[in-house]
C-alpha cells in the first residue's frame, strides 16, 4: 500500500477508556507502528506521511499543499494550524486531519483529497479508518452488504453517496468533518458551491484561460514533485495531453504509454504519437489484451463499493508492466478533464443566461452549444428555454434497465450526493457542471496498480476545481468548441492538431470483445448470483437480453457489464476463500503475456 494508513477507535462512553483494546495486536502484520493516544481517542497508524503538532493534540496524515506560490508543500507545520486546514484558504491536498481536546474528536478530510477516511459505529466504539478492512478488524465485526445502497448504485450511476455499500459503513466525503462526542455530526466545510459567486460572470475568456493555466501548471508541477519518474497514459486527447504539457513543463522525467484497441475507435495511436513529438518525451504503444480481463473477479473487492470495471483490467495490467519496466514510482492520468473542463451535453448555459435576462447572450450561447451538441441553435435555445423554468438543482439521470421495482424503491431510500443540493439563486448551468465534478468521484480508484503505486489525477485536484468553478459555463463553450478555456488556456504548448480535435475513442470494442467471448458466462454468473437472489437485477430481462448470439448490438451489453463488476464485487469481497487484500501488481504470468506492441500497425 503506497499511502498512509490509520485505524482509530472512540469510546462511545467513558467507562469504556478503561477497556481500550490492543490495536497494535489487532493490526499485526499491517505496518502500523505508530501510536496517537489521547484520553477519548487512539489512533494506528503507518509512519509514512504522518506528522503531529507540538502539543501532540493533532496528527495529520497524508500531504498538505500551500495555497499560495512560493510553498511547495507545507505539511511539517500544517498540524499545528486545525482550523486553517479545515478553512483550507492557505492549505490544500490529500490528507486526513485528526485533532482530540478533552470533548471532542475532530477528523477532517481535504477537499478533493484522495485518502479516504471511512466510520462505523457499534454499541461500544466509534471507529475510523483509511481502509475497511482494518475497520473490521478493530470493531471486531464482519460487514455485510447495504441492498439498499448497491441498488442506488446500480439505478443511480456514477453517483457516489456518503452511504457505502457495506452496511453500517459511512464515507467522509472531500471537505467534509467529523465531529465525535456524545454524537456524530458530519459538516459540509467545503463544497464547490462556496466558491460559486456573482463575480464569475464578469469573466472573460482571456482571463479564465489565464487563471486555468496557471492552475494546472502549479499544481502538477507541486504534485509531480515528490517522484522521481511518473507514467502517463495518454490517448492524444485533450485532457491527458494538458496533463502532459504540465508534467514536460514542470521538468518531470516522464514516459507516455498509449493503448490501442483493434476497435478503430479505440486506436488513438496517430494523436498521441503528434503529442508526444511535439513534447520530446518517450512514448510506449500497448495492445489491449482481453486476455488479461477477468470478469468474475472485482479489483476494487478493498473497496466498499464496487467501483471496478472488468474492461478497465487490461489497460490497469500493461500500464503496471510499463511502470516496472520503466522503474516509475507513481502514475498520472488525465481523468476528470470532461468534467472538469465542463463538457456538457446540455443546454444548462443557456438556461444561465436567460435567468440572468442575458437574451443576447443566450443566443450567442444557444449557437455555441448547437454547434457541440450538432442539436443547432434553434433546438438548444428551445432546450434552454425550457430549463429556465425548472428548478436550478441538477436531476440525476436513472437507469432502470434490468432492475426490479424492489430495487428501485430500495433506491430511493438512500441520501444523494449533498453537493446535488443547489443553493437558492444558483444557476443551472453551474448546477450540471458540479454534478458532473461529483460523478467522477467512482473512477478515480477501483484499479490494481493503486496498490503498488500512487496513482494521481491532477485535474480533480482542488486548485483546479477551483479555478474551473470560478469560470461561467458559457464559457467553456465558446465558439462551438468543447472545453474551449482549456484549449485557449494551452494553445501554445500543445500541437495545433491536439488543440483542434473534437472527437473521443472509446473503450467500447474492449467492452464489446470481452462481452462476446464470456457471454454465457456472464448470463449464468448473473442469473445464479447474489443480486438475483436479493431480487435487484430482473433475471427474466437479462436472460431475453441475452439470447440473442453474435455480434453485439445497442448498448445493454454495457449495462450488463456493469452489472456482472457488482456481482464480482459481491463474490470476490464476501466469498469464504477472499484472500485478506489483494496483492499488488508483480511479474507474475498474467503480465508476461502483456507483449511489448512497439508501432505494429494493428490491421496489416
Amino acid at each position: 500500500m503506497n499511502r498512509p494508513r490509520f485505524i482509530g477507535l472512540c469510546p462511545r462512553n467513558k467507562e469504556r477508556r478503561m477497556h481500550w483494546p490492543d490495536l497494535r495486536a489487532l493490526m499485526r502484520g499491517e505496518e502500523l507502528s505508530s501510536l496517537f493516544a489521547a484520553p477519548g481517542c487512539h489512533v494506528l497508524h503507518s509512519a509514512q506521511g504522518s506528522h503531529r503538532d507540538q502539543n501532540m493534540t493533532t496528527l495529520l496524515l497524508g500531504r498538505v499543499s500551500h495555497a499560495a506560490p512560493g510553498y511547495p508543500c507545507a505539511t511539517d507545520g500544517a498540524a499545528s494550524h486545525m482550523p486553517a486546514l479545515i478553512d483550507e484558504k492557505d492549505f490544500w491536498g490529500d490528507f486526513v486531519a485528526i485533532s482530540h481536546s478533552e470533548d471532542a474528536t475532530i477528523l477532517y478530510r481535504s477537499a478533493q483529497g484522495r485518502l479516504p477516511c471511512y466510520v462505523c459505529e457499534t454499541d461500544d466504539w466509534i471507529g475510523f479508518s483509511s481502509d475497511i478492512d482494518l475497520l473490521a478488524r478493530a470493531l471486531s465485526r464482519p460487514f455485510e452488504p447495504d441492498w439498499n445502497a448497491i441498488a442506488h448504485h446500480l439505478s443511480h450511476p456514477h453517483q457516489r453517496v456518503p452511504q457505502t455499500c457495506l452496511a453500517g459503513v459511512t464515507e467522509i466525503f472531500g471537505g467534509q468533518s467529523l465531529t465525535i462526542s456524545r454524537d456524530l455530526v458530519i459538516r459540509n466545510e467545503w463544497t464547490p458551491w462556496k466558491n460559486v459567486t456573482g463575480k464569475k460572470h464578469r469573466i472573460g475568456l482571456d482571463e479564465a484561460r489565464h487563471q486555468l493555466r496557471r492552475a494546472a501548471l502549479q499544481t502538477v508541477k507541486r504534485l509531480a514533485r515528490p517522484y522521481r519518474h511518473v507514467v502517463l497514459g495518454v490517448s492524444g486527447g485533450l485532457d491527458s495531453s494538458i496533463v502532459a504539457a504540465a508534467l514536460a513543463n514542470a521538468g518531470a522525467p516522464i514516459t507516455l504509454v498509449t493503448l490501442a484497441s483493434r476497435d478503430p475507435r479505440g486506436d488513438e495511436r496517430h494523436y498521441a504519437r503528434i503529442l508526444a513529438n511535439h513534447l520530446g518525451t518517450e512514448l510506449v504503444e500497448r495492445f489491449e489484451d482481453i486476455s488479461l480481463i477477468d470478469p468474475f473477479r472485482s479489483q476494487s473487492a478493498h473497496l466498499p463499493r464496487p467501483i471496478g470495471r472488468a474492461f478497465a483490467q487490461s489497460a490497469d495490467a500493461l500500464l503496471s508492466d510499463e511502470a516496472r519496466i520503466h522503474g516509475a514510482d507513481c502514475h498520472f492520468t488525465g481523468a476528470g478533464g470532461d468534467n472538469v473542463f465542463c463538457y456538457l451535453q446540455s443546454a444548462a448555459p443557456v438556461a444561465d443566461q436567460l435567468k440572468r435576462g442575458q437574451l443576447l447572450e443566450a443566443l450567442r450561447c444557444a449557437s455555441d452549444i448547437g454547434k457541440v451538441t450538432d442539436a443547432g441553435m434553434l433546438k438548444a435555445f428551445r432546450l434552454g428555454v425550457r430549463r429556465a423554468f425548472r428548478p436550478s438543482a441538477y436531476r440525476w439521470p436513472l437507469d432502470r434497465r434490468f432492475l426490479t421495482a424492489d430495487a428501485l424503491y430500495k433506491a430511493q431510500t438512500v441520501e444523494p450526493h449533498p453537493w446535488l443540493a443547489a443553493p437558492r439563486a444558483s444557476l443551472p448551468g453551474t448546477a450540471a457542471h458540479i454534478a458532473a465534478i461529483a460523478a467522477i468521484e467512482n473512477h478515480l480508484e477501483g484499479f490494481h496498480r493503486e496498490l503498488a503505486l500512487p496513482v494521481i489525477s491532477p485535474l480533480v485536484s482542488r486548485p483546479m476545481v477551483d479555478a474551473a468553478l470560478a469560470i461561467p459555463a458559457r464559457l467553456w463553450c465558446a465558439g462551438g468548441r468543447n472545453r474551449a478555456v482549456a484549449r485557449h488556456a494551452f494553445a501554445d504548448l500543445l500541437p495545433p492538431e491536439i488543440i483542434a480535435r473534437q472527437t473521443k475513442g472509446t473503450p467500447d470494442g474492449v467492452a464489446a470483445a470481452l462481452y462476446e467471448r464470456d457471454r454465457a458466462q456472464i448470463r449464468d454468473f448473473l442469473c445464479d448470483g447474489a443480486l438475483a437472489d436479493q431480487a435487484i437485477i430482473d433475471r427474466d430481462a437479462i436472460i431475453d437480453a441475452m439470447k440473442n448470439e453474435g455480434p453485439v448490438r445497442g448498448d445493454d451489453y454495457i449495462r450488463i457489464l456493469a452489472l456482472c463488476d457488482v456481482e464480482a464485487w459481491l463474490q470476490t469481497r464476501f466469498r469464504k476463500d477472499r484472500p485478506a487484500r489483494l496483492s499488488p501488481p508483480e511479474d507474475d504470468a498474467r503480465q508476461g503475456r502483456c507483449l511489448r506492441a512497439g508501432i505494429a500497425p494493428l490491421h496489416p
